[in-house]
Order: structure tokens, then C-alpha cells, then sequence
């Protein structure tokens, strides 16, 4: 793990495997000093390889006593866990982005039956009146039109949410602007 034979290794201080401004601040004591008061020493923290790379990893020394309670050195044990960090994050990463697909999810549902009210009750009113001058008959067509587009958004949210492919399309701003202001 750290890119050392035994014979480079057995006999050396552990102080080694701490990075520059660790052993400035003098850590590798502080460690040794509370294992000794309290027995053991524990944390997570950044050590380095023979080529000086980092890694994040998991450290326990323990206090090993003789009989009479006489310190006579430690046990480390140095765990790499970096990789098992990079895969809780990954872990964390989807968990939200499956709450966010499910709150996705429903929004959308909720929100294209809202639209199914509004177009039904446009259409109904248009229904029961005679003849519609032109201009409510215009206000009518816009309301459908952009009752549309919002159900076309509302089934990207969905597809979204079941992780469908979505369907992407090139859009011209312009005619779409024109739309909306129509």
C-alpha cells in the first residue's frame, strides 16, 4: 500500500507516511502521545506513499503494555480508504439524485393534471359559446397552444423521473419568443 519492501520498511519511524505540514506540526507525536494517555489513537487523515502521492486514510495506534502497565510501544494499522470515500460520495450522489427524480415525479404528475383541468375547461367554454368574436377566439388558441407546451415540458419532468431518454430537439428562440408574445 505504501510502495515499500519490508526491507526498506521494518525498523523506520511511521513518521514517514505523514505529509510535509503534518510532521511540522509535529502530528506524528500528538498521535503517539494520546495513545499513550488514553490507549489509542484514532483518525482519518492524509498519509503519503514511497512516490509522495496521498491517499486518505483510516489510522489506529494502540498502546501495547507489559504486565506492569509499562509502555513498551505501539500497534498502527493504516487503512487506504479513498476508494471507499469515492463510492459513498458516488452512494450520496444517486440518493439525491433519486429523491430528486421521484420529487421530479410527482410535481410533474400533479402538475399535467392541472393542465388536463385547464384544457378541458377552455375547451368547454369555447363550446358553449355561440360564435366567439375573433379576438376571444384567438385568447382561446393561445391557451391551448401553451396549455401544450407546458404538458410537452411536464412529460420531459416525467421522463426525467423514470431516467426515460429524453427526446432533445433543436429549437429556433425566435419562433419560439414569437409564440409566446403571439
Amino acid at each position: 500500500m505504501m510502495g515499500y519492501t519490508a526491507d526498506e520498511i521494518v525498523g523506520s519511524n511511521f513518521s514517514r507516511f505523514y505529509p510535509d505540514e503534518d510532521l511540522k506540526a509535529g502530528k506524528p507525536q500528538q498521535a503517539l502521545e494520546t495513545a499513550a494517555k488514553q490507549g489509542v489513537f484514532g483518525e482519518e487523515a492524509w498519509r503519503v506513499r514511497k512516490d509522495r502521492s496521498r491517499f486518505l486514510a483510516d489510522v489506529a495506534i494502540n498502546a501495547i503494555r507489559d504486565s506492569g502497565g509499562r509502555l513498551v510501544g505501539y500497534m498502527k494499522i493504516t487503512r487506504d480508504i479513498e476508494d471507499l470515500r469515492n463510492k459513498e460520495q458516488a452512494l450520496a450522489q444517486y440518493a439525491k439524485m433519486d429523491a430528486l427524480g421521484q420529487l421530479t415525479g410527482g410535481i410533474a404528475h400533479d402538475f399535467n393534471n392541472l393542465l388536463h383541468v385547464i384544457k378541458n375547461g377552455v375547451e368547454l367554454a369555447q363550446s358553449r359559446l355561440e360564435k366567439p368574436s375573433g379576438e376571444v377566439r384567438d385568447y382561446f388558441e393561445i391557451v391551448k397552444r401553451n396549455v401544450d407546451r407546458a404538458a410537452s415540458l411536464t412529460q420531459r419532468l416525467l421522463a426525467f423521473a423514470r431516467r426515460q431518454p429524453l427526446d432533445p430537439r433543436p429549437i429556433n428562440p425566435n419562433a419560439l419568443i414569437g409564440e409566446i408574445t403571439a
